[in-house]
């Protein structure tokens, strides 16, 4: 119910990148490909994200870059692959069709149209089961229906220094009895760390991903809200059902 959801976004590194990114002809070969992932679990979330990796033609950086279950590191689209497990949000901007013949039918590719449509639903849905529990009774403040298009559509102006205020702020709050935990620090911090300049995928891969941690706020308070009103009437709507990717 909780998987994590992977950011994607590629650039290619060449001139006719321009070219690439609008025909959806992108060689993942010979591209830059930043992969954030974003915990869409209320319980667990912290900071904005708990993985970041940074795949190109030259190997892979970012966290836990090193680990042994990451293998086959002279083939970009191997490491890809191996990365994007969980459902997949490519980033405004970036061909889907490289990423469909990569990964098969195996990982969903997000449609945000359809995950907005299902989102609508699931508000229609949550209104008329409270009208069949109280007749009568006035609705609940659902709230608006997040369209996750419309939260990928917003510019973040000054990524990078706000990408670097984010990661030093979590590394504060990550101090203490949260790190003696056992607890992952920021997953962003070591590529941001690294880069004096944030790449055009990088960049594109952290917008997206902030932007879908705000969708993710909208979506979960409205789900929490559903499971303990519903709940109260019928126990099988008593727990949380996870956004509604499609």
């Amino acid at each position: 119910m909780y998987d994590p959801i992977m950011v994607v976004a590629a650039s290619e590194e060449k001139k006719n990148a321009g070219s690439a990114q609008e025909t959806g002809n992108l060689d993942l070969t010979c591209a830059t490909v930043a992969i954030w992932q974003v915990e869409t679990d209320p319980a667990v979330q912290r900071g904005d994200f708990s993985g970041a990796w940074v795949v190109t033609p030259e190997g892979i950086t970012g966290f836990a870059a090193e680990a042994e279950w990451i293998e086959n590191r002279h083939d970009p689209e191997a490491m890809i692959r191996t990365l994007l497990r969980y459902p997949v949000l490519l980033a405004p901007g970036t061909p889907r069709a490289p990423f469909e013949k990569l990964l098969g039918k195996g990982v969903l590719l997000i449609d945000p149209d359809a995950t907005t449509a299902a989102t609508h639903e699931e508000f229609a849905q949550a209104r008329e089961l409270f009208a069949e529990q109280a007749p009568g009774k006035r609705q609940p403040a659902w709230g608006e229906v997040p369209e996750l298009g419309e939260f990928l559509a917003k510019v973040s102006p000054g990524v990078e220094t706000e990408a670097r205020d984010q990661t030093q702020s979590d590394g504060e709050s990550d101090s203490g009895s949260d790190r003696d935990s056992g607890s992952e620090p920021e997953a962003g911090e070591k590529i941001l760390r690294e880069d004096s300049q944030l790449s055009p995928a990088v960049s594109q891969a952290l917008t997206t991903a902030r932007n879908l941690r705000e969708w993710l706020i909208e979506w979960n308070a409205f789900d929490k809200l559903r499971a303990r009103r519903l709940g109260q009437a019928n126990p099988l709507h008593s727990e949380p059902k996870g956004a509604p990717l499609r």
